[in-house]
């Protein structure tokens, strides 16, 4: 797990990861209130990135995670799009019509 200290090097790499593994890639938040500290956390469990979010920038928290959240949500649906549109193009590539399982009907 590494910590990167500055918030567009630790959403490049974010979004790098995103891009790369699409399906694995995930991300958490993490709200201490003792330590009044978050964290963003990004993996695919092969890489780990993080970034803490200390006391001194918490005013800026909420921007950071909806910057992250946003980035996820527009690469995942750009990404559906994309898989949906090469499905419909390779599905009529004259295969055989799958039955139920085992072949019966």
């Amino acid at each position: 797990m590494v910590y990167i200290s500055d918030f567009l090097e630790f959403q490049a790499k974010a979004l790098d990861l995103l891009s790369r593994d699409p399906i694995q890639t995930r991300y958490v938040t993490k709200y201490r209130q003792k330590d009044n500290e978050a964290v963003i956390k990004v993996t695919n469990d092969k890489e780990c990135w993080q970034f803490k979010i200390d006391q001194s920038n918490m005013e800026h928290a909420n921007d950071y995670i909806s910057q992250i959240t946003q980035s996820f949500i527009k690469l995942s649906c750009n990404r559906r799009v994309d898989d949906a549109a090469a499905a419909e193009g390779g599905a009529g590539a004259g295969g055989k019509k799958k039955g139920k399982k085992g072949g019966k009907h």
